[in-house]
């Protein structure tokens, strides 16, 4: 993610851009983030934890459903609108009062960090996530190796408690959803390269752009 690519934009050009530019954009504040394309690997994972979800969450029965990366998500009320990699949602899909396309209240969001989000992924936008009542767990996972970093909380008045998970052998517990995802289901079919996972350890995400103001 990089500056802005449009600023002081109103909330009712914002879709109008986007349909123009046929491009996802996070409108924070009136300032436009363009959301680039992710990689093979990226949309891989992306696949197999919506897939994995949806059929675990289907046999259970607790109408609960995963949405993927289309799916934009209101996280102030008419001013801050972001597309997580991934969410879920419990009951009926609630829509914001201020844009119909976006929904509010996921009860988990997960997102698949890569080197140009890595710093807005787990600064802002972790950051935003945890101020709504309605989240319970935010999952980002590694593409480059098999990690996943994973804020929990029991309730709205908890304090989220983070957590480490690496290696093939992982499984993640979704406790808010009753779901345990392997970490083999996740990264069926992806490719390590032992490079890659060097460079990702010590990519520091200190200021590799301007990050929205709070």
């Amino acid at each position: 993610m990089a500056l802005p690519k449009y600023d002081h934009i109103p909330l009712n050009q914002y879709l109008s851009l986007e349909q123009e530019d046929r491009t996802r954009y996070d409108y924070i504040d009136g300032y436009l983030y363009e959301m680039s394309g992710g990689s093979l690997r990226h949309e891989t994972i992306c696949g197999n934890v919506q897939g994995y979800l949806f059929s675990k969450l289907k046999a259970n029965g607790a109408g609960c459903r995963p949405y993927g990366a289309g799916l934009k998500i209101e996280l102030r009320v008419g001013t801050r609108f972001v597309y997580p990699d991934g969410t879920v949602f419990c009951g009926e899909l609630e829509e914001s009062p201020a844009l119909m396309s976006a929904a509010r209240s996921p009860l988990v969001v997960i997102e698949v960090l890569s080197k140009s989000t890595f710093a807005y992924d787990l600064g802002f936008k972790a950051r935003q996530y945890r101020k709504m009542p309605s989240i319970r767990e935010i999952i980002f996972l590694a593409q480059t190796r098999p990690r996943a970093e994973v804020h929990h909380r029991d309730d709205k008045h908890s304090l989220f408690q983070i957590s480490d998970l690496e290696g093939m052998s992982s499984v993640l517990d979704l406790r808010s959803i009753g779901v345990s995802l392997p970490f083999s289901e996740i990264y069926e079919d992806v490719t390590f390269i032992a490079e890659e996972a060097e460079k990702q350890l010590r990519y520091d995400p200190i200021k590799p752009y301007e990050q929205p103001a709070e």
